[in-house]
């Protein structure tokens, strides 16, 4: 598996040019440096009887 540089991802435009090395370091952490992201939503309903 390779690592991307932080230079490889695009900073949202909402992202204020002061906090764009904390958006990439958040990045990095969130997905263990890989830049990747799987996201997935589920519905889970409990029933009481």
């Amino acid at each position: 598996m390779s690592v991307n540089g932080m230079s490889d991802y695009h900073i949202p435009a909402d992202v204020p040019d002061d906090l764009a090395d904390t958006y990439l370091e958040n990045l990095m952490a969130a997905t263990c440096g890989t830049g990747s992201m799987n996201l997935f939503a589920c519905d889970q309903k409990i029933e009481h009887l």
